[in-house]
């Protein structure tokens, strides 16, 4: 049985693998795992809110199809960011939300991802569930909804401006005065992202908030932000800020024009709530991707840092198991549990601005609270995820990384793994050699190729 859900929900190309069929199957079938109350209780509707891809309305009418035949009535939130969906499912206290969303992936694909009534991703068990019925389809016994248990559907006009009001209440000080270069990815950030910064008094300028419905993500976002970068060397900024397509993720940019990823980002939280009494407990999460000049700065300031698989999903389950309220990835997804069950790029745009408002310093010196050690990443496409799962797995992959651990023993760190949204394999090796670390981060990612 082919998995549908992977590191961050179900994900394909839009109408050709994620189709309307599926997402009316998978409404139907997330109708039937959930805990149907009365109907007309609060509690009986399910949030659905896409980014600007041109295929989320058709999926959204499939999913509303099928919740609907269920029994849920569908709130429609239209364009919000996908943290707004895990916040607003909370505060209304409804059943359920769906993210119509590929996050950083280009137009063409499209994907399907699900929040409990809790905030959080469904659990393992519960998607478990919903991909048993969905291939057993034909055969699955759907108990009878018909007449006045039928769901309706309804647009929540203001689900936007409820998630601004949230955010906007989370800052500890005016922003008056700073100047911030925001590039929005023509994704779903491109009206709430100015609204919240120009409410808090930053001077705000937009860039790629213009979407079509086919720009998304276009070389821009938190992913490509090279314009942004060019716009920083300006001068005329204090930061720049750079979201991804679905809005849970955040890049930086100081006023040099210097990226400021998400490790950056995470040493200066850990150190700005250090000092304001926000830090809970001693444990930083992160992933098996942080660089390690993150875990030295982590470290000096007192506190540990726990490492995770990859995946936002991965780094939550960690932080919820130990009670930790600040974590994240290298690629910008930053959790502050105590004010979202997600990854918030808004949230963290916000923190990063206000620290800098306390410090009273520039991001370009802030960020300098990191070393970090030289790192290569590479990519290798293939056809499909499973065939380059299988490269990996082979004898003579094997025997290859196996020479080279022996060979460099404790002076790298190697990760090779294959991507959860993409067929990608993704390599990083990390050590305090640059030449070293390219040269062997190149012959990897010329081993799998010769085995493709």
């Amino acid at each position: 049985m082919k998995k549908l859900f992977g590191t961050d929900g179900i994900r394909g190309t839009a109408n050709e693998t994620l189709t309307p069929d599926l997402a009316l199957k998978t409404g139907k079938a997330l109708g039937s795992i959930l805990s149907r109350p009365e109907a007309g209780d609060a509690r009986n509707a399910v949030l659905i809110g896409k980014d600007t891809r041109i295929s989320g309305d058709m999926l959204e009418c499939g999913l509303s199809a099928g919740l609907t035949s269920r029994g849920f009535d569908v709130l429609l939130a239209g364009t919000v960011p996908t943290p707004a969906v895990a916040y607003l499912v909370r505060a209304f206290g409804i059943a359920g939300g769906i993210v119509i969303s590929a996050s950083h992936n280009p137009f063409e694909d499209n994907g399907i991802k699900i929040f409990g009534s809790d905030g959080y991703k469904l659990s393992d068990e519960q998607e478990n569930k919903i991909e048993e019925i969905i291939h057993d389809y034909d055969r699955y016994s759907f108990p009878s909804i018909k007449g006045e248990q039928i769901g309706r559907i309804s647009h929540l006009v203001d689900a936007r401006q409820v998630y601004e009001n949230y955010v906007v209440s989370l800052s500890p000080a005016s922003l008056k005065g700073m100047k911030i270069a925001m590039d929005c990815a023509n994704g779903s950030t491109h009206q709430a992202g100015g609204d919240i910064f120009s409410r808090l008094g930053a001077d705000v300028t937009p860039f790629h908030n213009h979407p079509t419905g086919i720009n998304i993500n276009l070389k821009c976002g938190s992913t490509n932000p090279i314009l942004l970068q060019e716009v920083m060397k300006s001068g005329l900024f204090d930061a720049g800020i750079a979201f991804d397509g679905d809005g849970d993720r955040l890049t930086a940019v100081d006023e040099k024009g210097e990226v400021v990823d998400g490790d950056h980002l995470m040493g200066i939280f850990c150190r700005y709530m250090q000092e304001k009494n926000l830090f809970r407990g001693e444990t930083l999460v992160a992933t098996i991707m942080s660089n390690m000049g993150l875990e030295k700065a982590v470290e000096k300031m007192g506190l540990k840092m726990e490492r995770t698989p990859v995946g936002d999903r991965a780094v939550l389950e960690k932080m919820r198991e130990i009670d930790a309220n600040l974590g994240g990835e290298q690629s910008g997804h930053i959790i502050f549990k105590d004010y979202n069950t997600t990854g918030d790029g808004i949230i963290s745009a916000l923190m990063l601005t206000s620290a800098m408002k306390y410090w009273r310093k520039p991001l370009s010196e802030i960020k300098n609270l990191i070393k970090k050690y030289p790192q290569s990443l590479k990519n290798v496409r293939g056809k499909d995820k499973d065939s380059l799962k299988a490269i990996l797995k082979t004898p003579e992959f094997e025997s290859f990384m196996k020479e080279i651990k022996e060979e460099y023993k404790d002076n790298l760190r190697i990760v090779i793994r294959p991507s959860g949204t993409e067929p990608l394999i993704r390599i990083m090796v990390e050590g305090e050699n640059p030449y070293t670390v390219e040269s062997i981060c190149s012959s990897i990612e010329r081993k799998i190729k010769e085995l493709i």
